[in-house]
């Protein structure tokens, strides 16, 4: 396996690390507020407590909500093949350029390995959206910077 190949599994691996923390933390909230609805619907009723479960069962909406976009995201790091070498950026690309490392799979912010920082970002980000369909040497403007791409892993 060459550094290059290395490179590429470890940044999925820590992408990987990143979601499942965040799924993680999700589900502990949602168990907690699923027993706080228990807990409440134990309490004596009233306004007071009615308006206290309707806020709970929101709250668990929005969990559900987030949970299912973290499972989604998940998906999309799943399809990386860290095998596959495209001359073109596309999802799993690790990308070199003059101002900065990107690793094309999901906003997971930076990376440091090998004492490089690369950064997480979706093909849908702004900087994601501008690397699509590159190639190396190609260049591309981002935010009044020129962005010249060094090198596709």
């Amino acid at each position: 396996m060459t550094l290059k190949h290395n490179i590429k599994i470890i940044l999925k691996d820590k992408c990987n690390q990143y979601i499942d923390n965040k799924i993680d933390i999700l589900r502990n909230e949602i168990n907690r507020t699923k027993e706080s609805v228990a807990n409440e619907s134990k309490s004596t009723a009233g306004d007071k407590h009615e308006t206290g479960r309707a806020m709970m069962h929101l709250e668990q909406e929005k969990n559900a909500a987030q949970l299912k976009k973290l499972i989604e995201t998940k998906k999309i790091l799943n399809r990386i093949d860290t095998n596959l070498q495209p001359d073109t950026i596309a999802l799993g690309s690790v990308i070199e350029t003059n101002h900065g490392n990107f690793f094309i799979s999901i906003s997971a912010g930076k990376i440091d390995i090998f004492d490089k920082s690369y950064f997480a970002i979706s093909l849908q980000s702004p900087i994601g959206n501008n690397l699509k369909g590159k190639k190396e040497n190609e260049s591309f403007t981002f935010n009044s910077k020129t962005y010249r791409i060094e090198s596709i892993i």
